[in-house]
């Protein structure tokens, strides 16, 4: 059974805590169980806080700028042309690692769009190597309504 856990609860070495950090401490134990089921590390807090805001990150992108779903797109297509639509010109291998992808797998769906007249893949000027991505006029067009 959970209870809510006060200053009193947390062991003071004299030497070790001040007053302010014992309470600090105190008060992360109490919202870590009350919030994370019985958490005890901050490490595990810590995580267990990345992964509530990776989880509200990738709702809020399926809910925001919902331009593309007319055109039919998966949800990772759609994704990638909304980044390609703020920041025109992002490289292919930036591209993958702000959407959490694996470069090949960026690369797939850089194709398919590509062969659907949606997206441009361009050598950099500076480095060949590296493609930079801008979407077509009709992609531009569908972002715009």
């Amino acid at each position: 059974m959970s209870r809510d856990i006060s200053v009193s609860d947390v062991p003071r070495h004299h030497s070790a805590l001040s007053a302010s950090e014992h309470t600090e401490i105190a008060g992360e134990i109490a919202l870590k169980q009350r919030y994370c089921g019985g958490v005890v590390t901050r490490t595990d807090l810590i995580t267990d806080l990345f992964s509530t805001v990776a989880r509200f990150r990738r709702q809020l992108r399926r809910s925001a700028d919902r331009g593309f779903d007319g055109a039919k797109l998966t949800e990772s297509q759609a994704e990638l042309l909304r980044l390609v639509g703020r920041q025109p010109d992002i490289s292919v291998s930036q591209a993958a690692a702000e959407l959490g992808l694996m470069p090949n797998t960026a690369s797939t769906l850089v194709s398919k769009l590509s062969g659907e007249g949606l997206l441009l893949r361009e050598p950099d000027p500076t480095d060949r190597r590296v493609g930079r991505l801008r979407l077509t006029g009709p992609a531009q067009h569908i972002a715009d309504e």
